[in-house]
């Protein structure tokens, strides 16, 4: 398996980290490049430019990259350029929602609050997920962080976010990614062509920043598995437009490729799972679950229950109980599947937080975003399954992430300078 630097600790939790290494230096790096000055977020020392060129592909693992590499002649000449091709860590939780917003504001997640794939929010109760936003709170007001895409469009540079039509207007796109106008572009063709476009607007003298997303490939991977025989046409696919796009651009414009998250293949039927009766007690004074099969959130009763009260700790007590249960049942899950770990980490809010998971700077907002106590997966084979609204149709998924193993963790960050 392939490592990182940051990723040769013995704990995963200090592994993590939002500044020029990770994802939230990405964008922010290309966007300071064109001379706009960016305080309060990790920025690279990159050459100037007349443009930017930022491309993030869902799903596309560092791991994903190197062992396809076969089937992406393109992506492979880029890996070649060791000073320009690195892995980054994405952040944590490795999961789309999180990420996206961690790449356009270029803070931590500890800031922006977007903490997890699905959580409860602590002033009506109601658990919603932030891709479907179901149920969810205004946009505006649960993720009030300035992106850069905003920041960019206030200096005076014109800022394009390139992605599927049904994408344009969802609360993902304005709590995480508002600013700029955004461009349809369901197929691979005109999403290219629209990214030579407006960086040749850049060449004649307009700063611009182009941001192109492309979903598929993550679509595909959790529908038949990463490296399936449609996941590896779909990148075979996605290389030939890349080239593409880069030979297409003029001189003075950078481009970059990164990704939200790696991907792993797991069948489902191995899953812990709280609808067996061996586990069922796993739920028991629990107020609340939510997160994804990867990096559960566990959320206790408080004796208020107002808003003010869900943003106090839960009792330590009753959190060490819940821990030390859950930990007893992924240890024996682990056993009795005959593994040689146990392939997840229990841990309180608190723990998680302190070791820096989420960043630095929670809020108490933030904080009370997040699960009282943390069930994630560290190996290449956990899931945890709390049947409910949101688990439907899990159990037919092949493709992965959300926890803290490498492949989900690390993302290509490739760049070329411009010319």
């Amino acid at each position: 398996m392939n490592t990182h630097p940051l990723l040769t600790t013995d704990r995963p939790d200090a592994a993590l980290g939002y500044g020029p290494q990770g994802l939230a230096s990405s964008f922010a790096g290309l966007a300071a490049s064109l001379g706009v000055d960016l305080p309060g977020v990790p920025v690279r020392d990159l050459p100037r430019a007349h443009g930017v060129v930022s491309v993030l592909v869902d799903g596309l693992g560092w791991s994903l990259v190197q062992r396809y590499a076969g089937h992406a002649p393109f992506l492979r000449s880029l890996l070649q350029d060791t000073t320009h091709s690195v892995p980054a860590v994405c952040g944590f939780p490795s999961t789309t929602a999180v990420s996206l917003a961690t790449h356009a504001t270029g803070l931590a997640p500890a800031v922006h609050g977007h903490v997890g794939y699905a959580v409860r929010d602590p002033h009506s109760s109601v658990v919603f997920n932030h891709l479907s936003w179901k149920d969810g709170p205004d946009p505006l007001t649960w993720q009030a962080q300035p992106t850069l895409f905003g920041r960019l469009a206030d200096a005076g540079v014109r800022v394009v976010r390139v992605g599927q039509k049904k994408f344009a207007t969802s609360a993902l796109t304005r709590a995480a990614q508002r600013g700029g106008t955004y461009l349809p572009a369901d197929g691979l063709a005109s999403w290219t062509a629209a990214g030579i476009d407006l960086a040749r607007r850049a060449s004649a003298g307009e700063p611009t920043a182009a941001y192109l997303y492309w979903p598929v490939l993550d679509q595909i991977g959790h529908a038949q598995g990463p490296g399936s025989l449609d996941w590896v046409g779909a990148l075979e696919q996605l290389d030939a437009a890349l080239r593409e796009l880069v030979e297409g651009l003029p001189a003075g414009v950078h481009f970059s490729l990164t990704a939200d998250h790696g991907m792993l293949g797991i069948e489902p039927d191995g899953a812990l799972r709280t609808d067996d009766p061996r586990h069922a007690h796993l739920t028991d004074g629990v107020a609340a679950v939510a997160g994804d099969p990867r990096c559960r959130f566990l959320y206790l009763p408080r004796q208020d229950e107002s808003p003010e009260g869900r943003q106090q700790e839960a009792d330590p007590h009753r959190v060490a109980d819940v821990v030390s249960a859950w930990q007893e049942s992924v240890d024996t899950h682990a056993l009795e599947a005959g593994l040689p770990g146990p392939g997840a980490v229990v841990v309180s809010r608190a723990e998680a937080v302190e070791n820096g998971w989420f960043g630095a700077g929670t809020t108490p907002e933030n904080l009370s975003r997040i699960g009282d106590v943390l069930v994630v997966g560290t190996d290449v084979t956990f899931l945890a399954f709390v049947p409910g609204p949101d688990s439907t149709g899990q159990m037919s998924l092949k493709g992965w992430h959300g926890g803290l193993h490498a492949e989900e963790l690390l993302v290509p960050d490739l760049f070329v300078p411009a010319r």
